[in-house]
């Protein structure tokens, strides 16, 4: 087991008036490469679950445990951090440092790496990224959205987290650059073999890419499984605030007009390729009739 959660209580102003209770009676438990997706309401706990996984927040109650890391030894945070990397929503906002190369290089030195190691690893992760070797003197500042967004993921992957954990990745970002974020996210995770972690409110990039859903309800766990398990019952997501994605409400619709569906699809080209061969195959059968 990899990251472990047992009875994890997190309240925000513990012990304060302003007492706000985030998650409460969370058990989790996650294995190396898994491609997970983090989805519920607003304010149902899903930044405050990731926050306690990299030990950037501490359980009130409860145990957070990090390839046998218990997140409350203080002095392992350095340990947790090498392993479960957090790409934080609007990741560009955290760039600081007078070029792209230092930025990229901040949390290797920050890890005590040396200059030769670091160096190896801002040329691996660029290209992993596809960031040029040209901008790596430039300022960060003068980057287009997308090219920070990979700088800045590119920051999390030098230190070469086992787990690489993505808060709404693609936010603000024009369709060309979030597929490209998405098609980088895919290859490290089928390429890399590493764990990703994805919040996001567009539950088709969920249900195209993760293969295990966590949704949260109130700062609980109302489902844990299977992608097919969770898209697949479109009550079961409405009943926990959320509405599924248009592709699973025409296959549902067309299901019940009598097309063969034997596991639904969530890319659209897939869905497309699906209705084609029903209709093919109902044409062939009334010209069989015939």
């Amino acid at each position: 087991m990899f990251i472990e959660m047992r009875d994890v209580e997190y309240v925000y102003g513990y012990k304060t008036p302003f007492e706000k209770k985030a998650l409460s009676g969370v058990n989790l438990t996650i294995s190396k490469g898994e491609f997970i997706g983090i989805i519920g309401k607003t304010g149902s706990g899903k930044s405050t679950l990731v926050q306690l996984m990299n030990g950037l927040l501490i359980p009130q109650r409860g145990d957070v445990i990090v390839d046998g890391i218990n997140t409350k030894e203080k002095k392992k945070v350095k340990e947790i951090r090498k392993r479960v990397g957090l790409v934080f929503q609007y990741p560009e906002y955290q760039l600081f440092e007078e070029t792209v190369y230092r930025d990229i290089a901040f949390g290797p030195k920050n890890l005590g790496f040396s200059d030769e190691e670091i160096e190896k690893r801002v040329k691996e992760v660029c290209e992993l990224l596809e960031i040029p070797r040209a901008i790596l003197e430039k300022s960060p500042f003068e980057l287009s959205g997308g090219q920070k967004r990979r700088v800045a993921i590119a920051g999390i992957m030098a230190m070469d987290p086992e787990c690489l954990i993505l808060d709404e990745p693609t936010a603000g970002l024009d369709m060309r650059g979030r597929k490209r974020i998405f098609n980088i996210i895919e290859r490290l995770h089928r390429e890399v073999k590493k764990t990703i972690i994805l919040i996001s409110h567009n539950l088709e990039d969920v249900a195209s890419m993760c293969e295990r859903v966590i949704v949260l309800n109130s700062g609980k766990i109302y489902f844990d499984g299977s992608k097919h398990e969770i898209f697949e019952n479109i009550q079961l997501l409405e009943k926990s605030g959320l509405i599924a994605p248009d592709i699973l409400y025409l296959q549902h619709r067309l299901k019940m007009r009598g097309f063969k569906i034997e596991r639904f699809e969530y890319r659209i080209e897939n869905v497309a390729d699906m209705i084609v061969k029903n209709i093919a195959g109902s044409i062939t059968k009334e010209g069989g009739k015939e």
